[in-house]
Order: C-alpha cells, then sequence, then structure tokens
C-alpha cells in the first residue's frame, strides 16, 4: 500500500532545443488609447436570463400609479422630465437584492454596471432623484419594496 496521497512520479523536462530563439518577442499587450467603433445595443449588455430582466418585468407589471401623483413636471414644462417610477423602482428593488441601499452607490452602478445601464435603457439617472423619489414617498416605497421583495422570494423569481 502506498502511503502517499497522490502517486508522484518523476517528470523530465524536454530537451532544450540546439538552436537558441533569437529576435524580439512577439506578444499580444493593451492598447488602451486605441479607437475602437462598436455599435452594441443596451438590450445586448445582459444575457436574456439576467436577473435585472426578471426585476423589469414584475416592476412593469406593478400600479406605479401612487408614484405618479407628486410629479409636477408636465410636457409644457422647461427643462428635464421627472425619472419615470418604473425605471426608480426597478433599481431601488435591483440594488437592494443585490446589497446595495445607498443612493450614490446606484448612481455610480448606472455609470459602469451592465445590468444597472440596462435598466436605465438610455434615460439619465442621477442620485439626488433616486434618493428623492425614496424620500418622496418613503411609506409606499418602503411598503412597495419589501412586498415585491417577498413576492419574487415566493414566487422564485429570485433566491432568497
Amino acid at each position: 500500500m502506498n502511503d502517499n496521497l497522490f502517486d508522484i512520479t518523476t517528470y523530465e523536462l524536454p530537451k532544450a532545443t540546439s538552436q537558441p530563439v533569437s529576435g524580439r518577442k512577439r506578444l499580444r499587450s493593451t492598447a488602451r488609447n486605441q479607437i475602437k467603433f462598436r455599435i452594441e445595443s443596451i438590450d445586448d449588455l445582459i444575457p436574456h436570463e439576467h436577473r435585472a430582466r426578471d426585476v423589469w418585468d414584475y416592476v412593469s407589471k406593478l400600479d406605479l400609479s401612487c408614484f405618479h401623483e407628486d410629479i409636477k413636471v408636465t410636457e409644457s414644462c422647461k427643462g428635464p422630465g421627472t425619472l419615470d417610477p418604473k425605471i426608480a423602482m426597478s433599481l431601488w428593488l435591483f440594488a437592494t437584492l443585490n446589497g446595495v441601499m445607498s443612493a450614490r452607490e446606484i448612481d455610480r452602478l448606472c455609470k459602469e454596471h451592465h445590468a444597472y445601464i440596462w435598466i436605465c435603457g438610455g434615460a439619465t439617472v442621477n442620485y439626488h432623484s433616486l434618493s428623492d423619489f425614496k424620500a418622496k414617498n418613503t411609506f409606499k416605497f418602503v411598503n412597495m419594496l419589501r412586498e415585491s421583495i417577498a413576492i419574487m422570494w415566493k414566487t422564485d423569481a429570485i433566491a432568497p
């Protein structure tokens, strides 16, 4: 019986070739300042089975009319529009499911992380609009967020 954990066999290194390698080594390296033209759709940023899509589909079915009551900006007003409550709620729900509870962190992720960029879908989002959405609708927001997480867990849309 062999007392070794692994069967150890001797291994001989291959013999060096008789001719030394000469010349400059050819390596693949970075070229970060190279301009690259790419055409890609926001929809192609994440796979079709990604959790962000599940969150978006779920929030799309919610009645978010209670969040529309506080919106004062109309089509006749000058300036930027208000962030769609569907985007704000989807971002907060997706972020919460991923352990993120900071509007500033979500804002950063909306610029750097493909799933958050996908949820935004080209809409401009900043921490202030996310924070305002949460603060202006605290009671409605917290209840809907809690209920959404519970329903998604119960229906196996997300793993607890």
